[in-house]
C-alpha cells in the first residue's frame, strides 16, 4: 500500500506519537510506502529517498497500485519523478472536493503536483497553475531563484519547508526542482555525485560539506559563485567560504569546516 500526502507539511517521527523527534517531513504530494501501521500511526518509507518514519495516518490518503490512479497511468512500478510539477509560490492553496465537500489547503513552496485538476482514490484536486512551475534546467539563475527563495527561512530539525528547514532538507528541495534526487540527510548526500579534489575547480551548483571534530559529515551547502555558499544555519543564508571552511561576518568567525565538494550532475 501507499500514502499520498494532502497536508501542506507532515512531521515524519522517530517513533509513533506526537511528542517523539521529527527525524523528516513530507510535504504535500509526497507518496510514501506503508509499512506497518500503529496505533493510528503508520511506519512509511519515503519514495524519493528512502527516509523511514512515522505518520499520523489522518494525514494522508491510503492508496494501492491496483487503484490505477493517474500517477500510476505511465509505469508499472511506481517512479520518483511522477509529478508533472512543482509549486513555486511560497504559499498556494489548492482545493480538495471529497464527498461533494470543497475545501482549501495550504500548501508550501516546492510540493509535487499531478496536475491542475487530478483524483486520488475519491478525492479531487484542483490548483491554479499561476501557482505551478515544470522541473527546470540547470543554471546559475534558475538555482540562484529557487535557492533564494528559501533565504531567512528558520532552521528546523528535520525541516523541510519555508515554515522551517535544515540544511540537507534545504539542498534537497533545491535540487528537486531540477530533476536530481539527493539523499535526506548531509552524510548521505556526501555518498552522491563526483568528488572535486580542488577548491579551485568548484562551480556554481556544486555541494560543499562540513564536518565536526570528530570528522563527521553534519553540514552542508550550495555554492552560488564569487566564494559565496547559500546554506541553512540558524536560518537560510549566504556567506562567505574558503579552503578552510565558511565564514560568518556577523560574528567574525568561522562556522563550520570544509571537508567534501561534490557535483550532482
Amino acid at each position: 500500500m501507499y500514502g499520498y500526502c494532502y497536508i501542506g507539511v507532515v512531521p515524519i517521527r522517530k517513533d509513533s506519537n506526537s511528542y517523539c523527534e521529527q527525524v523528516s517531513q513530507l510535504l504535500f504530494g509526497d507518496i510514501v510506502s506503508i509499512e506497518k501501521e500503529e496505533n493510528g500511526w503508520l511506519l512509511i518509507k519515503t519514495i524519493e529517498d528512502n527516509y523511514e518514519g512515522f505518520v499520523d495516518k489522518r494525514n494522508l490518503i491510503v492508496f494501492s497500485q491496483e487503484d490505477n490512479q493517474e500517477l500510476f497511468a505511465k509505469n508499472e512500478e511506481l517512479v520518483k519523478n511522477y509529478s508533472v510539477f512543482l509549486t513555486c509560490s511560497l504559499l498556494s492553496n489548492i482545493e480538495m472536493i471529497k464527498n461533494n465537500k470543497k475545501t482549501l489547503i495550504p500548501i508550501p513552496f516546492c510540493s509535487k503536483i499531478i496536475g491542475k485538476t487530478y483524483s486520488i482514490n475519491d478525492t479531487t484536486f484542483t490548483i491554479d497553475d499561476n501557482h505551478l512551475t515544470k522541473k527546470l534546467s540547470f543554471n546559475l539563475i534558475n538555482l540562484e531563484k529557487i535557492a533564494k527563495t528559501y533565504l531567512n527561512c528558520p532552521y528546523q530539525w528535520g525541516g523541510k519547508s519555508v515554515f522551517g528547514i535544515d540544511c540537507s532538507g534545504f539542498t534537497q528541495n533545491v535540487f528537486r526542482f531540477f530533476d536530481i534526487y539527493l539523499n535526506r540527510d548531509a552524510s548521505q548526500q556526501a555518498l552522491q555525485g563526483k568528488t572535486i579534489e580542488n577548491i579551485n575547480d568548484i562551480q556554481t551548483g556544486d555541494l560543499c560539506f562540513f564536518d565536526n571534530k570528530n570528522k563527521h559529515i553534519t553540514h552542508v551547502g550550495i555554492y552560488l559563485k564569487n566564494n559565496m555558499i547559500i546554506h541553512s544555519s540558524g536560518r537560510v543564508r549566504i556567506d562567505t567560504i574558503d579552503t578552510k571552511g565558511i565564514f560568518d561576518k556577523e560574528n567574525n568567525e568561522y562556522s563550520h569546516s570544509l571537508c567534501l565538494i561534490k557535483r550532482m550532475l
